[in-house]
């Protein structure tokens, strides 16, 4: 034993608490002589000396096995939130009533101890403090459903295996194991909370990506209201990339052009666009935690940040490409409706939306903002094409990984020239990889959006060949036009693959 163990009180409030009042310096100092730090529950039971929630024995033992009492647990409990409302009088003398006042008047399930032959303390086993545990984060659940309720949190990891049957509900609670419950949960859970008077079922929180499962060796936990995933699930199932730095403890998520900073500990974000040129600081609910090992994300920020949609319903996560749904519901979604003349057509008024702003490869510039646009679209497909800027920036862009996404770029050599004849013959520079070859007409369609409108349509042959179908200048005073402006072929019917959105 050591002797800076210097300050004992004899007053002894429970078998398993001491009123002690021990400082930060001290408190660091404090060995016993049944507590080595080789013991898997050490580093709990100095968090909870630290806090003042526990002390130790005049025989500077802690006794970590001994079994906790139901007012012994309450007591820990609630020194570890220290609530403001709670009131320490006691008005009968002893020392558990204004825990146990506390807790009744919160709704927890408290069990009255035994009257017969005199006083018998209350004994906890492991699925009463699953209930204590899942009633001050403001829950009422049985047994079972809370025992799920902490496994699904991470607030456990079961005795035997991460089931209910492995959480051995019936095992008694011993003072270490109690701490360690109570550290998790405060980890987590700001403030203490009442219970609801009626029992209510629970039901697992379900995440889907994409339609399926979000796989995970770690659950998903709840802060503040905030969902929580493992960096590593969440980052693999949309295909992001990760980059962690684990001197800063630092980690840079990305995918595309998209890319998120995120520092442990840390309330604030940095979100960075480079093909948009464009960043930002984003300030987070709660800051970037590391839970039972792991790296854990707020999941609905880091999915609408790489563009994904996030929608709940029927305690079910569910992230969604921005195309997804109906089209009666997402107009974005009718991109992938089937019909060819409007997908082409929401694709050509809105180049910057969802994801054609995602670039494989550091994004080529144009000289000047680009006025002037040509899209070649392949016969019957909308889901990939050319798109050509100011006649000297091509750009092929794909649907790929949920986006649309420019994965070839090229400037052409000459731009006084033709860009068309250009692109097929290969008359290209800065490429950014080998120039897509599609053996198949095009669609083209060309609009110079600003001042005189002027807009274009017709069909380029497998060899480049143009032939114009329809033209069309509107001025202020005056419109010139023939044939007809569309953005699909005659008799072109869609022959993709096109996913079902009904």
């Amino acid at each position: 034993m050591k002797k800076s163990f210097k300050r004992i009180t004899t007053t002894i409030l429970s078998a398993a608490l001491l009123g002690v009042t021990i400082n930060q310096a001290e408190a660091v100092s404090i060995s016993f002589n049944d507590v080595s730090p080789s013991f898997w529950g050490y580093s709990n039971i100095q968090w909870a000396i630290e806090n003042k929630i526990v002390d130790g024995y005049p025989d500077y033992s802690f006794k970590p096995n001994q079994k906790v009492e139901q007012a012994e647990f309450i007591a820990m409990l609630i020194r570890a939130y220290q609530p403001s409302e709670y009131d320490p009088k006691s008005e009968t003398g002893k020392w558990s009533a204004p825990y146990m006042r506390y807790a009744n008047k919160m709704g927890w399930k408290v069990v009255t101890p035994s009257s017969l032959g005199g006083y018998s303390p209350v004994y906890l086993n492991r699925g009463m403090v699953a209930q204590y545990l899942a009633n001050a984060t403001g829950k009422n659940y049985s047994t079972d459903d809370s025992i799920q309720y902490l496994l699904d949190l991470g607030l456990s990891e079961g005795k035997t295996d991460k089931s209910i049957n492995g959480f051995q509900k019936g095992d008694e609670v011993t003072r270490t194991e109690a701490l360690t419950f109570i550290e998790r949960l405060k980890k987590q859970v700001n403030t203490l909370q009442s219970s609801p008077l009626i029992e209510e079922k629970y039901e697992s929180m379900r995440i889907r990506v994409m339609d399926k499962k979000l796989q995970t060796d770690s659950p998903p936990v709840i802060v503040e209201g905030t969902v929580l995933v493992p960096l590593s699930s969440i980052s693999e199932s949309l295909g992001a990339s990760v980059e962690w730095n684990q001197q800063n403890n630092n980690v840079i998520i990305t995918k595309w052009s998209k890319k998120i900073s995120l520092t442990v500990g840390e309330i604030s974000a940095r979100v960075e666009n480079n093909a948009a040129n464009e960043s930002y600081d984003y300030w987070l609910n709660i800051p970037i935690s590391i839970i039972n090992s792991r790296v854990y994300v707020p999941l609905r920020f880091i999915s609408e940040q790489l563009g994904y949609k996030v929608d709940y319903d029927n305690n079910t996560i569910s992230i969604l490409s921005p195309y997804a749904g109906r089209y009666t519901e997402n107009y974005f979604a009718q991109i992938l409706s089937g019909d060819l003349e409007r997908s082409r057509g929401i694709l050509v008024g809105n180049m910057g939306a969802y994801g054609l702003s995602n670039y494989e490869h550091p994004p080529l510039k144009t000289i000047q903002p680009a006025s002037k646009v040509a899209y070649l679209f392949p016969e019957g497909e909308a889901l990939r094409f050319f798109m050509i800027e100011n006649n000297e920036t091509i750009t092929f862009f794909e649907y790929k990984d949920d986006f649309f996404v420019a994965t070839w770029q090229a400037h052409v050599e000459q731009v006084e020239g033709n860009a068309i004849e250009q692109l097929f013959a290969d008359k290209l520079k800065d490429h950014t990889g080998s120039t897509p070859k599609i053996n198949k007409p095009f669609l083209y369609y060309y609009v110079e959006p600003y001042g005189k409108t002027i807009h274009r349509s017709g069909r380029i042959d497998i060899n480049g060949k143009y032939t114009e179908t329809g033209y069309r200048n509107v001025r202020e005073d005056a419109m010139q036009s023939f044939g007809t402006i569309s953005l699909v072929l005659p008799n072109e019917v869609r022959n993709e693959f096109v996913i079902s959105t009904d």
